[in-house]
């Protein structure tokens, strides 16, 4: 999250710019807790936000069931960024139940910085291949205003409306990608059932030399 780079299996650290988990936990002042819809270390968050979110995230929750947007308010020390935090957020809170567990792999968590004005997008593994940080920015872009309010509830509000199109065109891509892979076996299955064709014997088909009426 901090360069962008690629990190193989089992490095502890990004060999290009040297984050890793321990370098967040040694800065960090927080323990990760299980994903849930509102995390607010500082009482940021009004009963009015509360509503106005709780509100917003049953209305996402009606057009994707499966989804679950989670946001986190907190102070993050200035030599980590949002979206690093976010990252290390999203990985060190672990689930305590299997159906956490698998719901957090559809999960979104929004992190917010009062201090700093700012918010980042981290995506759970399930969705993360479907959904380009393009689309995020964009989402991001339309919670500037009340972001800068410190209008908490109508942020998540803004926010669930703009994820909207963007699951859904996530969604397309992967209805796609099933589709053609039910084909894909579909076919490779009639292949290896089908008995194998003989070849048909030469024939010379008969060509009219004259054409009555």
């Amino acid at each position: 999250p901090s360069c962008g780079g690629g990190v193989e299996d089992g490095m502890r650290a990004c060999a290009s710019c040297g984050y890793g988990f321990d370098f967040a936990t040694r800065l960090l002042p927080y323990e990760a807790p299980p994903l849930r819809k509102f995390i607010d270390y500082d009482g940021q968050l009004s009963r009015d936000d509360i509503k106005t979110g709780q509100r917003a995230l049953e209305e996402l929750r009606a057009h994707f069931p499966q989804i679950t947007l989670c946001t986190c308010i907190a102070r993050v020390p200035k030599e980590v960024s949002l979206s690093e935090f976010g990252f290390w957020f999203f990985n060190q809170s672990v689930p305590n139940s299997p159906r956490l567990t698998e719901r957090r792999l559809h999960s979104i968590l929004l992190c917010i910085d009062p201090d700093r004005g700012g918010a980042s997008l981290t995506l759970g593994y399930g969705l993360d291949p479907f959904i380009d940080d393009e689309s995020l920015a964009r989402c991001l872009e339309k919670i500037c205003k009340p972001l800068a309010a410190r209008k908490y509830g109508k942020v998540i509000r803004k926010l669930c409306r703009a994820l909207r199109p963007v699951l859904n065109s996530g969604y397309e891509i992967v209805n796609r990608a099933y589709s053609e892979a039910i084909l894909e076996r579909r076919y490779e299955h009639r292949q290896q059932t089908l008995p194998p064709r003989r070849r048909p014997a030469d024939t010379q088909a008969a060509v009219p030399t004259e054409t009555h009426v």
